[in-house]
């Protein structure tokens, strides 16, 4: 069969490239030929009225190119003023993504047997990021596909309440409705399937957690003795910062970012997606606030603690809770504490084991 993956492929992000990577792999692994699709992005929903283009609509329809102007200008201020992260973003546009298959010319609508969407937060379709926007085509609108299924699709930080606000509750469950099969990584975005179409979801794990990139990634690293800080710029106060470096101190390990520098980290690499895995798996510990930096941590069974946020409250609650790791979701007092309990390997393994099983029974078509 021909399959086509949409995703968040072209996101310059770590956890996006390594998710969809690993689930053309699966895929491929299938006996299927695969290839990315893409979708058209639009303007974010958060700030639309929708009820017709009276002035209060059409006010925040302006308020919404403004929003995406002054949120493009500030990305590209903090690429200019980063070097670091410039250096990172430009060998993801020029180095990494081309590994995906992905290039600058968009694929839209391709005829394929298949259209796979997700994994990552494909169903976020209540959040202010221009660069993603509102896009029906991440619902499968406007497909060219015989068929259309979704694995361990996200809706994120987007609720039942928010698509009702924004009048996007009927659109949706119209759209998911015309899904052979919906797979889901997290309880929100079940219970949102589950309301708007009656259908339970199945649940699986991200792909990371699928694929084995032994073929990809290097056996060793230059560095010893240290502990991942993985996070997105700025999210790690100051409070944290100084918890992180005195565990760090204290049990003779360096601190280290990896991609976005962390600047009080003792160190710094810019590598390539594999290689990042290579630093993750022969690392002493990791210290994150992120859904991807906790599932690297479960895959490679590095002693970890994870920061959890509003904003990603839900999905790596449920990530935690499925491993039975609820544990390792710390307030900052309690880093050394957590990052000095032992994870229980063999059960981690056995559900790993048991995930892996279930998501290729359902890609199995």
């Amino acid at each position: 069969m021909r399959i086509g993956i949409m995703s968040m492929q072209r996101i310059i992000n770590y956890g996006s490239f390594l998710q969809a990577y690993a689930l053309k792999k699966t895929i491929e692994s299938l006996g299927h030929e695969v290839e990315f699709v893409d979708y058209h992005i639009g303007n974010p929903i958060v700030n639309e009225l929708n009820d017709g283009d009276d002035t209060s609509s059409l006010l925040s329809k302006a308020f919404n190119v403004v929003f995406s102007k002054k949120y493009r200008e500030k990305r590209k201020s903090e690429i200019i003023q980063n070097e670091s992260y410039g250096i990172y973003y430009n060998k993801f546009k020029s180095e990494w993504l081309p590994l995906l298959g992905v290039t600058e010319k968009k694929n839209y609508n391709p005829n394929i047997d298949m259209l796979v969407i997700g994994s990552d937060e494909v169903f976020n379709c209540t959040q202010s990021n221009p660069d993603v926007g509102y896009s029906p085509e991440l619902f499968g609108f406007n497909s060219n596909a015989n068929t259309i299924i979704s694995y361990a699709a996200s809706f994120g930080s987007t609720t039942l309440q928010k698509l009702t606000e924004y009048h996007k509750r009927n659109e949706i469950a119209s759209f998911l409705l015309s899904f052979e099969k919906i797979s889901v990584r997290d309880k929100n975005s079940y219970i949102i399937v589950k309301e708007l179409t009656g259908i339970e979801p199945t649940m699986n794990v991200d792909p990371v957690l699928l694929y084995d990139f032994e073929k990809e990634i290097p056996s060793d690293v230059d560095l010893k003795n240290y502990i991942i800080v993985y996070a997105y710029s700025g999210r790690i106060n100051d409070e944290e910062a100084k918890a992180i470096q005195e565990f760090a101190h204290k049990n003779n390990k360096k601190t280290l970012s990896i991609g976005v520098r962390q600047s009080f980290t003792d160190e710094y690499r810019c590598v390539d997606p594999f290689k990042m895995l290579a630093y993750f798996k022969n690392a002493d510990y990791v210290v994150t606030d992120t859904f991807h930096g906790t599932v690297f941590s479960i895959k490679y069974q590095v002693p970890f603690v994870t920061l959890i946020r509003d904003s990603n409250s839900n999905k790596l609650s449920d990530l935690l809770n499925k491993f039975n790791l609820g544990y390792r979701s710390v307030s900052i007092d309690d880093i050394e504490l957590v990052l000095n309990q032992e994870l229980a390997t063999s059960d981690i393994s056995a559900c790993l084991e048991k995930s892996r099983t279930e998501a290729i029974e359902y890609l199995n078509v």
